[in-house]
């Protein structure tokens, strides 16, 4: 065994079998089941936080998620021979969701309405973090962000392929986050609850006993049909577009949570809102702009390649929900 290692395992009471590599981490077949012992950037205080909120969650029946164990010294955080931070949680046999099967998405999205149901038991409490309510707000800083990286751009005298790109794609897009802006202001009544944070096909484990959950570092207070929207939209991009693979999702998540017409307008703006072109083009504002790199112009070109594909879904999707 690497003595980095025995040096961690050392501090947990864990009678360890045998060590395997997995995606950011170490798995660990112990007497006491299955473990994941990873680096973490997390405070001691916010990982306390974090298993308080995940006891809550196992509470309303909801089990098959990741909680953190403690060490020896009854803390969660342990250090390797370099002083680096790691933590130790449990994890399960399982497979990723494969973001290409519709049968795994359909699941995925019938777990993470499962976690909306069981975790809208838990009420909010000002010490589990600030809740997430400026959508809106968000859409308007972004959309002067963007002008602004716009009109840097237009006025830069040494363009080079980002940024003739950049202008010969933007106008559509900019439309779009004009329309989705609007219409985020008329959205009323929005589903209120606790939101993992970060769901997608990596986080989800598909195992001969049941769906488990993983990495909830990012849970919050707010508007937990953006969990759906991420996960969705990261399947979409992975799968050109194809608007039956947003149905079978859909439709997966309605049936443990059912969906209203609002929620189906919800899903739409943010569908509409052209959030990968943002990025790229903050990411860029960020970097030296002496050096372009080429990741971004190929991350650029994917977005613009995608362009048709991703009007015709939002297109479809529109009529098929009948929104707005």
């Amino acid at each position: 065994m690497n003595d980095k290692y025995k040096i961690l395992l050392d501090q947990y009471d864990l009678h360890v079998d045998y060590l395997k590599r997995g995606r950011g981490e170490i798995i660990c077949g112990t007497d006491q089941g299955l473990f994941a012992l990873s680096a973490t950037k997390l405070s001691e205080e916010r990982l306390a936080v974090e298993h308080q909120w995940k006891e809550e969650l196992i509470d309303q029946g909801f089990t098959k998620i990741d909680q953190y164990i403690e060490n020896k010294e009854h803390e969660f955080i342990s250090y390797d021979k370099y002083y680096e931070p790691f933590v130790m949680r449990r994890t399960f046999n399982g497979t990723e969701c494969n973001i290409h099967s519709p049968s795994d998405l359909s699941s995925a999205c019938r777990n993470l309405a499962s976690f909306h149901r069981a975790s809208g038991r838990i009420p909010y409490r000002a010490d589990y973090g600030t809740p997430h309510f400026s959508l809106t707000k968000s859409y308007h800083q972004r959309r002067r962000e963007l002008k602004s990286i716009w009109k840097y751009i237009g006025s830069r005298k040494n363009k080079g392929d980002f940024e003739y790109l950049f202008l010969q794609e933007i106008q559509p897009f900019w439309k779009q986050l004009e329309d989705s802006s609007a219409k985020m202001e008329e959205l009323t009544g929005l589903r209120e609850g606790w939101c993992h944070g970060s769901y997608n096909h990596h986080n989800v484990l598909m195992g001969p006993h049941g769906t488990a959950t993983l990495h909830f570092e990012h849970f919050y207070y707010g508007y937990p049909l953006t969990d759906l929207y991420y996960f969705i939209r990261k399947a979409l991009e992975k799968n050109e577009y194809q608007f039956s693979i947003c149905e079978t999702m859909l439709k997966g998540y309605s049936k443990v949570q059912r969906l209203t017409m609002n929620d189906y307008s919800f899903l739409y703006v943010l569908f509409l809102y052209p959030e990968k072109l943002w990025k790229i083009s903050n990411q860029y504002m960020n970097h030296k702009k002496h050096w372009v790199s080429p990741r971004y112009l190929n991350k650029l070109q994917d977005i613009v390649d995608l362009k048709e594909k991703r009007e015709k879904f939002l297109l479809q999707y529109h009529n098929f929900y009948n929104v707005f």
